[in-house]
């Protein structure tokens, strides 16, 4: 005999009861997640849409869907090294030479995600800078030395066939852009969306480094050893949330504007949307950390750290969490079928 339930009595007590024990199932399921949320707090160096996916990722909700509560702070490069390594941040945002000369000073900081390969900058000229021969006798100006601006100057000028510090004065200057309406100097590399603003004001833009055959460990995540070891579910959450951050940067132009425009405090959209398409034709959707941009870095440090010369490129990154979600397909899912939102 079939009973029909809907035949048989049942009291509100009843239906009560039913309610509460479908929450009490749940309720450890929330708890759960509310036990493995992450306080997390990572540096960005610059103002710059090379800095922008872990923006991006913060501000879509993406972080926060991993399970991971980030606090962005804004900290020079070496500094933020220095934080990394006293365990006041968990993350930088930082690439390039900070990373190897830190790992050449014994230190456990490692790059996990290296989401440009060459480095972006314009060579931004006073007017009568008109071609790279016009540099003889000059000054170029570099944020500081020995650091990243100073090694892409140096190698830009010596693919001219200009010898930095012989036929062309290469000195550090902070804010480059004054010192170009001074005459200080006659030349220097400004990223987005800077020398977007020196164009406007009537400087040049000679050349494009990025257009150069220059392979560099520009824009990436650092992190390190120790908390690979101990936290790889941490690490794990970081870098997927990060890679789907860029897939949006990618697909959704407007979100990247408006996320880009809050942190760089720019409002002009023309200066926006050419940061955002030159960034676009250079971003990695598997950020892959690669030997070739570390073992430019340490060609360049030789000069003024002798245990460049011997030292393994592979043991300054480690590509295994982004290589986990290419191999789960992660990746190849974000891109699937999608257009672009223009």
């Amino acid at each position: 005999m079939v009973v029909s339930i809907s035949s048989l009595p049942i009291s509100p007590r009843t239906i009560v009861g039913c309610l509460l024990l479908v929450l009490n199932l749940f309720a450890p399921l929330d708890r759960a997640s509310a036990q493995e949320r992450r306080e997390i707090k990572m540096a960005y160096v610059s103002p710059s849409n090379s800095q922008s996916i872990s923006w991006i990722a913060k501000e879509t909700g993406i972080f926060a869907k991993n399970g991971l509560n980030v606090e962005m702070i804004y900290m020079s490069g070496g500094r933020s090294t220095q934080a990394l390594v006293a365990g006041s941040i968990e993350f930088s945002s930082n690439a390039g030479p900070p990373i190897v000369q830190a790992g050449l000073a014994g230190t456990d900081v490692t790059l996990i995600i290296s989401s440009i390969g060459v480095p972006i900058f314009s060579v931004i000229t006073r007017p009568e800078i008109q071609k790279p021969e016009d540099f003889r006798g000059k000054v170029f100006g570099a944020s500081g030395l020995n650091n990243l601006s100073y090694f892409i100057a140096r190698r830009v000028l010596k693919k001219w066939g200009l010898e930095p510090d012989k036929d062309v004065k290469l000195i550090a200057s902070r804010e480059r852009f004054p010192a170009l309406q001074q005459n200080i100097i006659q030349g220097t590399l400004l990223s987005p969306p800077e020398n977007l603003a020196a164009q406007k004001a009537g400087f040049r833009s000679l050349a494009e480094t990025a257009d150069m055959g220059i392979n560099y460990s520009y824009a990436g995540i650092i992190t390190t050893k120790k908390l690979i070891r101990e936290q790889p579910d941490v690490i794990q959450r970081f870098v997927r949330s990060y890679v789907e951050g860029l897939s949006v940067y990618l697909k959704d132009k407007e979100t990247t504007l408006k996320v880009v425009g809050k942190y760089a405090r720019i409002t002009d959209r023309k200066v926006l949307e050419e940061a955002y398409l030159l960034f676009t034709r250079h971003w990695r959707k598997a950020p892959l950390p690669d030997r070739d941009g570390i073992r430019a870095i340490l060609e360049d440090l030789i000069a003024i750290e002798p245990k460049a010369r011997s030292a393994d490129p592979d043991s300054f990154f480690d590509p295994s969490f982004v290589r986990q979600l290419v191999q789960e397909g992660f990746v190849d899912k974000l891109y699937a079928n999608s257009g672009s939102k223009k």
